[in-house]
């Protein structure tokens, strides 16, 4: 198991809907309206990670060591 990069976990995403920004009929329910981390350092800080916001849809950057996140695991 591991954390998803960026690119992988936003692919999830839909444009059309918010709160969770997950497409109409989406295998995984019950994630609640959560932002969980992602395995990509921000390059301008490598204190930093990118983040996903299930519930606008949206990618953003975080302190790693201060903010407290969900994270979404997959598998190879």
């Amino acid at each position: 198991w591991r954390l998803p990069n960026v690119n992988e976990l936003s692919s999830l995403l839909s444009r059309e809907t918010s709160s969770p920004a997950l497409p109409t009929g989406h295998p995984f329910t019950d994630t609640g309206i959560a932002s969980f981390w992602t395995s990509t350092t921000f390059a301008p800080d490598n204190t930093q990670a990118w983040f996903v916001s299930l519930t606008e849809g949206r990618i953003y950057n975080a302190q790693k060591a201060t903010v407290t996140l969900a994270v979404w695991c997959v598998r190879n």
